[in-house]
């Protein structure tokens, strides 16, 4: 027999680390959590998982209403999902047509793209720019009034340049998405980072769908659990597509015992707010630029390609990892995420002692 694959999927190209190992460096290179949990912490969160755990269904009730309690919401307006990346598959599944027209952002998460693609939409990414006077709340809203789409899907904050959208921009959108009967989908993987958030909006626009996930603040990308918030009626066709079980019962556990002892989290918000403070005073006076302020990384703009890879190959030798990445055909960016301030004191003075050393 021979296979037949979607033309979309032959289009899809998707990578994947070259490192194998990760576990003995500082993952500064994915938006992961930087820092290693406490001992106790990790005892802790698994010290309640048995034999019953793993031998039965996952039972999701008492997940849903802690969530629900957490957020002040009915358990009708959420959707527990296997990753942001989860919620927005159940929404394409559920909502996309092929041909639909779908605005995004770019450079923004990959996985925007890729569905797209899967689900054969027409993709209309709104190109973002370094430059200062770059207005990028007005461009967006040209370019939906120009494209007329049938989705929209902003991260707030994007990454890796980074927009961010306050409060009235967020309901000025909501307003005309929906005046316009289009699909408001809004990424908030980084809500904690900054605390600006749609979700006082899902009741009042049925259009309105918000994401968020437990990867980033919580530091829980191993568990790949997130969450979407929208009204009862989208929630409802969400759920008749997702899969019986989820998320399993041993994330269940684990994801209690961090929602139960929610002061791990901001403890560690607090910790990466006080690294990117140093992390901007540390480069102020330096050639280098550091760029991001609502979410868990930076974006650092070396001088040129050759010192970003220079430098890249340095810390990689000090157990740090990096990602170099391209920003308007420039390869002399990159992304990483900050940890506690001990990390990233220790990555500042080193690449302080091999800029001295490149120069």
């Amino acid at each position: 027999m021979k296979i037949r694959i979607k033309k979309t999927i032959k289009l899809i190209k998707r990578t994947q680390s070259s490192i194998q190992n990760r576990s003995s460096f500082f993952t500064m290179d994915r938006n992961e959590r930087v820092d290693e949990f406490s001992q106790s912490n990790v005892r802790n969160c698994i010290k309640n998982i048995g034999s019953f755990d793993i031998r039965t269904y996952p039972n999701n009730y008492f997940v849903y209403k802690k969530i629900a309690n957490w957020l002040n919401l009915k358990k009708e307006n959420i959707l527990i999902t296997d990753g942001a990346e989860g919620a927005l598959l159940r929404f394409m599944s559920a909502f996309a047509n092929v041909k639909d027209k779908v605005i995004y952002l770019d450079p923004s998460f990959g996985m925007y793209k890729v569905y797209c693609d899967i689900f054969r939409l027409r993709k209309y990414p709104l190109k973002l720019d370094m430059k200062k006077n770059f207005n990028f709340f007005n461009q967006l809203v040209q370019h939906i009034k120009k494209v007329r789409p049938n989705i929209i899907i902003i991260a707030n904050p994007n990454q890796p340049i980074e927009t961010m959208l306050n409060f009235n921009q967020i309901k000025y959108l909501c307003e005309i998405a929906n005046k316009m009967k289009i699909f408001l989908v809004i990424d908030e993987a980084y809500y904690h980072f900054n605390n600006i958030s749609a979700q006082r909006y899902i009741k009042k626009f049925n259009n309105l769908v918000v994401i968020r996930t437990f990867s980033k603040a919580f530091g829980l990308a191993g568990l790949r659990i997130g969450y979407c918030m929208s009204n009862k009626k989208i929630i409802d066709c969400m759920q008749t597509i997702k899969p019986i079980y989820e998320i399993n019962s041993i994330n269940i556990k684990i994801l209690l015992f961090f929602l139960k002892n929610i002061k791990i989290m901001k403890k560690y918000v607090k910790e990466v707010n006080k690294s990117r403070i140093y992390l901007y005073r540390f480069f102020k006076n330096s050639t280098i630029k550091v760029f991001g302020e609502h979410s868990n990384n930076v974006l650092i703009e070396f001088n040129n390609e050759k010192q970003a890879r220079f430098i890249s190959k340095k810390l990689y030798k000090n157990k740090f990892l990096i990602k170099i990445i391209k920003i308007n055909n420039k390869l002399n960016f990159a992304r990483c995420t900050l940890g506690s301030l001990f990390v990233t004191k220790k990555f500042c003075r080193i690449i302080k002692k091999n800029l001295k050393i490149y120069n």
